[in-house]
């Protein structure tokens, strides 16, 4: 039962971390960069770390793989700007959805550069996924004001970067393994967004007080502990299709959440149908 509870925590922490990010990408968007610095330095390179101790690393990786980490560990940092300046005229409801475009795009991006290929099932599920979440997009677009569509396009830029970045981690990982990846690629991640946080430093004590502090520092811890939980659960349960199918329905529970702690109400028929349509594309795509 340990693997599924770390998935239902994935579920729960995703909901959450969901929730924050639209409340502070609309309450601080102008601490964009030392929010994400602070999950980055104090919150998610420390935790990487314990972790990388618990699993093991081998700290002589080779110097092309290294310059590799260094060039492409830029892509997490501006993923995570990116979303987070998306929240602020975008709603948690059609981020979560936008957000099962990433296998989608991951497994265009595999195909292209690791010569991957899907089964006929795959790519039905693929293609539900892209229709049920480009549908949503575009209605929405299409009536949104101009902060909301640039929200949007900033949103689909973001996960094509984590699209690239997922790519490139799975060929990485294959490299240098797991401890190695968390020692070196999440620290030159965490370097990469220090130096774009850096030049806001002095606005930190406007962020960590009484006001902010608590919700960051939830936002941050839960958004570590969700990717921990989700690697964990797909390493106990040995199944990525399982693990891959489950991680589906967050987008539904966001939507949901977002109604009744956001109220966020608008375009929601529309909304929970791409959610669920896309539930199911993952379901397909995972074990097809």
């Amino acid at each position: 039962m340990t693997w599924q509870l770390l998935l239902a925590a994935y579920l729960v922490l995703g909901t959450v971390v969901a929730l924050l990010q639209r409340r502070l990408g609309r309450t601080i968007p102008q601490h964009n960069r030392l929010a994400n610095g602070f999950f980055f330095v104090c919150v998610h390179y420390p935790l990487g770390l314990i972790l990388a101790a618990i699993l093991g690393f081998h700290l002589d990786i080779g110097w092309f793989n290294f310059f590799t980490l260094a060039v492409m560990g830029i892509s997490f940092p501006l993923t995570d700007m990116l979303i987070f300046r998306a929240s602020k005229d975008v709603d948690a409801g059609l981020v979560g959805i936008l957000n099962n475009l990433t296998p989608v795009i991951t497994i265009a991006l595999a195909a292209l550069l690791l010569s991957e290929r899907l089964s006929g099932q795959q790519l039905i599920g693929a293609l539900i996924i892209a229709v049920s979440a480009l549908a949503v997009s575009i209605i929405t677009y299409e009536q949104g004001s101009k902060s909301r569509k640039t929200g949007i396009m900033l949103a689909l830029l973001s996960i094509t970067l984590l699209g690239l970045g997922t790519v490139y981690e799975t060929w990485i990982l294959k490299r240098i393994g797991m401890g190695s990846v968390l020692i070196y690629g999440q620290g030159l991640q965490t370097f990469w967004m220090a130096v774009f946080a850096w030049p806001y430093r002095h606005g930190i004590k406007q962020i960590i007080n009484r006001k902010y502090g608590a919700e960051i520092v939830t936002w941050a811890f839960s958004k570590s502990l969700k990717g921990f939980a989700f690697l964990g659960a797909l390493t106990l349960s040995k199944s990525a299709a399982i693990v891959g199918a489950f991680t589906g329905f967050l987008p539904v529970m966001v939507v949901l959440a977002a109604y009744f702690v956001l109220k966020e109400r608008s375009y929601l028929r529309v909304k929970i149908i791409a959610a669920a349509a896309g539930a199911v594309g993952l379901v397909i795509l995972s074990l097809g």
